[in-house]
């Protein structure tokens, strides 16, 4: 074959589906109080209001199969509480307890009535005007020691319970295309545990007063069921 291999980029979607218009406003307020039942024990406690209108359009064409609507709107109030529990087990030594409930909001990218592509493999992604946000139920304990000022050895551990999380999935076929798309699943979980040490220099030598090393190692396990 006399004919060199070449590469040729060409705009084949016209005006379907290569462009988008967004935006998003966030309106958000809290409450928090501290409260100390005894010497050894902190609490913290409070909530957060968030009003979220979130909002994409685009030009999706005669396509009905990848764009079946061609805008993507949020709009949602939630109230999203916290507590926090420090116990002084010792001088230096801290036991701390977390329950919090936050979102996951899907990005403009991922909403946007738009098709993309990864040059770096050729991968198709198709957005999703369908999309919703992702709500979390999160609980964090963790163990820390502080030797002396400025260094801490702590160990964690940590779970997440997502109502309708977004993932990423595949659709089509190989014969007529495939395309990633991010949907929202109908629910997940997240859970490992955390190792955390810093450590200062200074007893190494005096030039080294103001360095320090960190050190982390995180393991995290995550599960999802079948998307809606």
């Amino acid at each position: 074959n006399d004919k060199p291999l070449s590469w040729a980029l060409t705009d084949t979607t016209g005006s379907s589906g290569s462009f988008y218009q967004a935006q998003q406003t966030v309106i958000a307020s809290y409450v928090m109080t501290d409260l100390r039942l005894f010497k050894q024990l902190k609490l913290t406690g409070g909530a957060r209001f968030e009003n979220t209108y979130l909002e994409t359009s685009g030009n999706g064409g005669a396509d009905t199969i990848l764009f079946p609507s061609t805008s993507g709107i949020i709009k949602q109030l939630d109230l999203l509480p916290a507590v926090g529990a420090t116990f002084e087990l010792a001088k230096d030594v801290n036991l701390r307890f977390a329950w919090s409930q936050t979102l996951a909001r899907p990005s403009f990218k991922e909403l946007g009535p738009v098709i993309t592509q990864d040059f770096s493999d050729s991968t198709l992604f198709n957005r999703n005007t369908s999309l919703k946000l992702g709500h979390a139920t999160n609980y964090d304990f963790r163990a820390e020691w502080f030797p002396r000022a400025g260094e801490v050895i702590s160990l964690g551990v940590f779970y997440k319970d997502i109502d309708a999380p977004i993932e990423q999935t595949i659709f089509g076929d190989p014969v007529n295309g495939q395309f990633l798309q991010y949907v929202n699943t109908t629910r997940g979980q997240v859970w490992g545990w955390e190792i955390e040490m810093r450590k200062r220099l200074d007893q190494l030598h005096a030039y080294l007063k103001d360095f320090s090393i960190f050190f982390n190692f995180t393991q995290i396990q995550i599960q999802y069921r079948d998307w809606e």
